[in-house]
């Protein structure tokens, strides 16, 4: 039991109680009598302090200490959210200023600073203990450094989509220990034939639609159109993130809508396995898709594995089966990196 320290608990009192303080009273600010008398002043020194004072003042507070420079990113957003209910709607010109100019410019400075780190982190792929890692996982790490914990995830799948998606063009050469998984699978073909359709229906959806409610047929074909990228990333990044026989385990990867790193120590047998899974058993598939993939390859663990999936949802695996190009190959390599029994 952690013996109770006077004054460190007395910093943390000060570090999180002085903001909450400051956003009481300036709440309270909004509420009085001076407030009404000038409005236009006061609302400008409150969305000041909102905006400015209190997230400034809470990283000198945080600075020399282990709590994390991400929570300031957390604390604005909230402070936005108070500003936005407290001041009265005909006052919200300066917090009005600050959603429309600045927010988009410190999304700009984050992304810049994104693309900064993952170049460099690219730079440092030709370590050897960094060739299992590409710019999905080195995006995550670097957006790690930057962004809350809860948005990690969703910002690296985003700009993955349009990395894969658009960017990058370049074709993938495999290495000996690294192995493709979408060559003998049709999953490829559905995706592309799910992307031709959904363009098809959002055409023909859009002129019926615009008819009844133009900005209703608006709202539906920009989700079609976001639906159609997310896809297009996806199947783009499946032949660019190939499944990696590594020195301590396998890098298990499907696009980047799943993916694990499987320990040989962990590994009870690996074998082929063409059957069907059924629904309801204790074989699962590691791709998303399913049976749509298709399997080769099954994989009995000793302990459950945790199976990073779609915008950082989790699933734990024990038994599952994937498919792989060349099966023998891989089945080759891992039997010779098991620990010898």
């Amino acid at each position: 039991m952690e013996s109770f320290e006077p004054q460190n608990y007395l910093r943390k009192s000060v570090i999180f109680g002085l903001p909450i303080l400051m956003i009481i009273f300036s709440v309270l600010i909004l509420k009085s009598r001076s407030y009404l008398a000038r409005p236009d002043l006061m609302s400008f020194a409150v969305t000041f302090d909102f905006l400015f004072t209190i997230p400034i003042i809470y990283y000198f507070l945080i600075r020399s200490t282990k709590i994390t420079k991400n929570s300031i990113s957390i604390l604005l957003t909230l402070n936005i959210i108070l500003a936005t209910i407290f001041i009265s709607n005909q006052n919200q010109f300066y917090l009005n200023f600050f959603k429309k100019w600045f927010l988009p410019l410190l999304e700009v400075i984050i992304i810049g600073i994104l693309v900064f780190k993952v170049r460099k982190g690219i730079r440092d792929l030709s370590e050897p203990e960094n060739r299992h890692l590409d710019f999905f996982n080195i995006l995550k790490k670097v957006a790690e450094s930057i962004v809350p914990k809860s948005l990690v995830t969703p910002l690296s799948t985003e700009i993955a989509v349009f990395y894969y998606g658009f960017l990058n063009w370049k074709k993938p050469i495999l290495k000996e220990n690294e192995f493709s998984y979408h060559k003998k699978s049709a999953i490829i073909a559905i995706l592309s034939s799910i992307i031709f359709l959904t363009i098809t229906e959002t055409f023909v959806v859009h002129k019926l639609l615009v008819k009844w409610n133009d900005a209703f047929a608006w709202v539906i074909t920009a989700i079609s159109i976001y639906t159609i990228i997310q896809i297009f990333g996806i199947l783009r990044a499946i032949p660019k993130r190939p499944i990696a026989v590594l020195k301590n385990g396998i890098s298990i990867k499907y696009s980047f809508i799943s993916e694990t790193f499987v320990e040989f120590e962990n590994i009870r047998n690996v074998e082929m396995y063409n059957s069907e899974i059924l629904k309801k058993g204790n074989i699962k598939y590691f791709s998303p898709f399913g049976k749509f993939e298709g399997n080769n390859i099954k994989i009995e663990l000793m302990n459950e594995q945790t199976v990073e999936s779609f915008y950082g949802i989790k699933r734990k695996l024990n038994t599952f089966v994937l498919n792989v190009d060349d099966e023998n190959e891989f089945i080759k390599q891992v039997k010779l990196s098991l620990p010898k029994t």
